[in-house]
């Protein structure tokens, strides 16, 4: 069974790579980043640069609930759902955070990049599938500045201080925009749209949502249902 829970339907209207949605929305400043993000099963809250995260996931094994993406530590890979906020221990202030189904991002005030959660097809950037309790540096990022980062079912993306967009994780449907419906498990940088800055990115379970300075949005990954517009 596939374990992101995503029904093999036809895949004939699949944009697998970056295309242009909705050319008159408006030019406006930079928008707030978020301090709030929620999945089905947890969220995460940013108080004063720091992260606080509460909840579970449908993922259960002799009745222990998957716990790993609340980044709470190795006492908390495993075990009953957590019901009140509690602190995600990180080295660095925070400025965003971002939920996916199994896994978090979290971003630094000094453009860093943090992830745990589910491994699985690469959604924490790290060049493997393993999964993390505790939130780790995603080195493939390091030598960039993010501004922006954004949680999908099982995939993530970033948007850097120059406005290049990248992603990572399961691409199955063609969220990651790369032309392709593969898998990564690094940071992979969009190629061929150097001259678009983004300025802001959003997620859905297979599919991905990018915003330019110019004001265009760009869509791609799955879309059998009209979620790429």
């Amino acid at each position: 069974m596939d374990r992101h829970a995503v029904g093999q339907m036809d895949r004939r209207h699949d944009d697998i790579s970056p295309s242009s949605t909705m050319d008159d929305l408006p030019a406006t400043a930079l928008p707030p980043r978020r301090t709030e993000a929620s999945s089905m099963h947890h969220t995460i809250r940013l108080r004063a640069g720091s992260a606080v995260a509460w909840g579970g996931s449908s993922m259960v094994d002799e009745g222990q609930t998957f716990l790993c993406h609340l980044g709470l530590g190795k006492e908390f890979e495993w075990g009953e759902p957590v019901l009140d906020p509690a602190p995600v221990l990180l080295p660095a202030s925070l400025s965003e955070v971002a939920s996916g189904n199994l896994h978090s991002l979290f971003l630094s005030s000094d453009g860093g990049v943090w992830s745990c959660g589910a491994g699985w097809d690469g959604p924490l950037g790290h060049g493997d599938e393993s999964s993390l309790s505790v939130p780790r540096p995603i080195s493939a990022l390091a030598a960039l500045k993010i501004e922006r980062i954004a949680a999908g079912g099982a995939h993530s993306l970033a948007i850097s201080e120059l406005g290049g967009l990248w992603s990572w994780g399961w691409g199955r449907y063609g969220q990651l925009g790369h032309g392709d419906e593969c898998s990564h498990h690094v940071p992979r940088h969009f190629m061929g749209m150097h001259t678009v800055r983004f300025v802001q990115v959003a997620a859905g379970d297979a599919h991905s949502l990018a915003a330019c300075s110019r004001g265009h949005a760009y869509s791609f990954g799955r879309a059998e249902h009209g979620q790429c517009g």
